[in-house]
């Protein structure tokens, strides 16, 4: 599984992303606990693909956040478009 994980990353890095290169667009980027420091090291430059970023630790997971931590999967989403819809609308 982890393989899967750095296949991506080395895809998104590859594509040439560079910071903020998401110009802004929405990103939650959900941690688990106890991970190794390159893993956090990649979490974090992931986060920075977007200055409409946060990282949230998933505290009580493991590497299965969508099953050990479902409510933070669901809750990210809801606080993206929570925000958007407050913030005022541009003509």
């Amino acid at each position: 599984m982890m393989e899967s994980w750095r296949s991506a990353y080395t895809i998104l890095h590859q594509a040439s992303l560079t910071p903020d290169s998401l110009a802004g667009l929405p990103l939650v980027v959900l941690t688990r606990e106890n991970v190794i420091e390159d893993e956090q090291k990649q979490q974090t430059e992931l986060a920075r693909l977007s200055r409409n970023s946060r990282k949230e630790m998933a505290v009580g997971s493991g590497h299965f956040i969508q099953i050990e931590r479902l409510d933070l999967v669901i809750e990210a989403p809801k606080s993206v478009m929570t925000k958007q819809y407050a913030a005022p609308h541009r003509p």
